[in-house]
Parts: C-alpha cells; sequence; structure tokens
C-alpha cells in the first residue's frame, strides 16, 4: 500500500511541476511540456529518419531521452495544429538542431520552431506556432534545462562576461551555484535559438532579459524558472530580427 501512495504522490508532485512550467512557457504564446523519462515514449509514430537519429545513440538513458523528446514535441506540435503524431516529422540540421515539418492535409506543409532539453531523468520541449508565412519573420526558440552543480567550473567562468564574473564574484557561496547555472542555461538556449556559434555565445552578458546582438540587430527575449523543488533550471530564449520586423511594421 505504501508503494502505491508513493506512485500516487510522485504523479501528484510531477503534476503540479507541469502545470507551472506549461504556465510559465504559455506567457510566451509558447507550447511546452516537461515530464520524466517514462512518460511520452512512443515508438510507433517515427519516421524512418527520426529511427536512424535515435539509433546513433549507444547509451540506453540516451536512447531513451531522445525517443522521449522526440515524442513530447510530436504531442505538442499535434495539439497545436491539430494533427496526429504520424503527420509531424522531426529534422535535425547539420548542428544537430531540430526543426518540424507538418504534413496536414488541411494546412499544407508546415515548419514549426521547436527545441529540446534533457537533464537527469527529465525532459522539456517546446514550440510556436509560426503566425507568418514568411520565414524571415518567424521567431526561433530554444530551451535548456540543467541539474544545479554542486561545483563551479573556474575555467567556464573566465569565458564569461565582465558583467557576469563580477555579478557571480559578489555572490555568496550558496547562491553562485544557482545563478551560474541560470546563466549557463540561458547561453545554451540562446545558442539554440541563434546562428551563432556557442564560443560567440558563451561571452554574452545574459543577466538581462533582453538582448540586441551588435551585428545582426537580432532581438533576444529570456527568461528562466527555477524548480526548486527538484534543483532544476530551465531557460528559454526567442529570437526576432529586429530590423526585418521593424520594415514589416513600417510596410503596414
Amino acid at each position: 500500500m505504501s508503494e502505491n501512495f508513493s506512485k500516487l504522490n510522485a504523479k501528484h508532485y510531477l503534476h503540479r511541476l507541469r502545470h507551472r512550467f506549461i504556465k510559465w512557457t504559455c506567457q510566451y504564446n509558447i507550447a511546452g511540456d516537461i515530464s520524466d523519462l517514462e512518460n511520452f515514449c512512443d515508438k510507433d509514430v517515427l519516421f524512418e529518419n527520426e529511427r536512424a537519429h535515435i539509433q546513433r545513440f549507444l547509451s540506453p538513458n540516451r536512447i531513451n531521452e531522445s525517443l522521449n523528446g522526440i515524442s513530447m514535441i510530436k504531442k505538442l506540435v499535434g495539439n497545436m495544429c491539430a494533427s496526429s503524431p504520424t503527420q509531424i516529422q522531426l529534422l535535425w540540421d547539420s548542428s544537430g538542431a531540430p526543426k518540424v515539418l507538418c504534413h496536414n492535409s488541411k494546412t499544407g506543409e508546415k515548419h514549426i520552431p521547436v527545441s529540446i532539453s534533457h537533464s537527469t531523468g527529465m525532459v522539456t520541449g517546446i514550440c510556436m506556432n509560426p503566425v507568418d508565412s514568411d520565414v524571415r519573420y518567424r521567431p526561433q526558440i530554444g530551451i535548456d534545462i540543467e541539474k544545479i552543480s554542486s561545483e563551479i567550473p573556474t575555467s567556464i567562468i573566465e569565458m564569461f562576461s565582465e558583467q557576469e564574473q563580477a555579478y557571480i564574484s559578489m555572490l555568496p557561496d550558496w547562491q553562485k551555484s544557482l545563478v551560474f547555472t541560470k546563466l549557463w542555461t540561458r547561453k545554451e538556449a540562446l545558442f539554440k535559438s541563434s546562428n551563432f556559434a556557442f564560443g560567440d555565445i558563451i561571452s554574452w552578458n545574459a543577466i538581462p532579459n533582453q538582448i540586441i546582438s551588435g551585428n545582426t540587430f537580432e532581438f533576444f527575449q529570456l527568461d528562466t524558472l527555477y524548480l526548486a523543488e527538484i534543483d532544476i533550471v530551465t531557460s528559454i530564449a526567442i529570437r526576432r530580427n529586429k530590423q526585418v520586423l521593424s520594415q514589416k511594421f513600417e510596410n503596414h
């Protein structure tokens, strides 16, 4: 009886976390979900290229993470586009970033911005409905989830911006790991939502919630959610081309 109670308790606990996460992503018009690796696994809705992508991994845990991430995205996009999982195909570019192609007979083929992340038995996924048919106006999104580390790698902090290094140095020791993980997940999310190399982004100041890249005039919106119950931090980044958006509004 105690085992059944523990399972019910864990299920209720996860439901509360999912509710917080979904509410958080919804404020940015993003459909998102978070779950442990025991959910979302569905091998019967995979395309051949998706099977091949999963089979590249040797670790059973990594295979399970990848399968659950794909299944989660298919369900999120399916709910958003009123499509079945068998109409939703994930593709990966040369850098390994996922893209979604929705094969729907009513709306035609639709390319949907998505992002996936895994950490310590948890998987997260987000997608955004592309309102504009013109690909130049579509936002790109990125998400990262990380367990808070007990140790802060000094060699990585040295590559952070001067503002971030100064900020971390002023914090009490018990806060440093949390803030480091927050900044790291923001940089990972920025990388996934941009066309920049991670070696460039690691030196960006990710403390503000809004960033404009100097060379490309791209506008990035950032936000972070701390799930204290499981000691995990997750961050999202939304990229928009500021110059193109300005031109778009000027033309209307």
